[in-house]
């Protein structure tokens, strides 16, 4: 693991390539990575490494502009966030006047969101 430590792992390859067609190798560095850099993953409920092997088959790569709505308040969540470059930004509401506004919070990098959705 110290190989991504070092940068001499792409996650971000990994990541992009469709979970069916990751190797063992790539699943077990994705797993790994997601325990080292989220906090969500660092909660003792998460360190079985058979569990985040399941993560780390499952978890896609989307891409989003900046101004993309991920989530509104009320909706079922069927998904978990993580963002990997680049921030989350906290709206009270969709209108024009409000995304104008500085985001009312900002989640920053590697911090689950919608994680709730877990248990759904």
């Amino acid at each position: 693991m110290r190989m991504i430590k070092m940068g001499a792992i792409d996650i971000l390859k990994i990541m992009r390539t469709h979970p069916e067609k990751r190797t063992i190798e790539e699943i077990l560095y994705l797993s790994y990575y997601l325990t080292e850099k989220v906090a969500f993953f660092k909660n003792e409920d998460f360190l079985d490494k058979e569990f985040m092997i399941s993560v780390a088959e499952k978890v896609k790569f989307e891409i989003y502009d900046k101004n993309d709505v991920i989530m509104l308040k009320g909706d079922v969540g069927d998904k978990m966030y993580i963002s990997i470059q680049g921030k989350f930004g906290i709206y009270l509401d969709r209108t024009a006047e409000c995304l104008l506004n500085d985001p009312v919070a900002v989640i920053p990098e590697y911090t689950a969101i919608g994680e709730r959705a877990l248990k759904n």
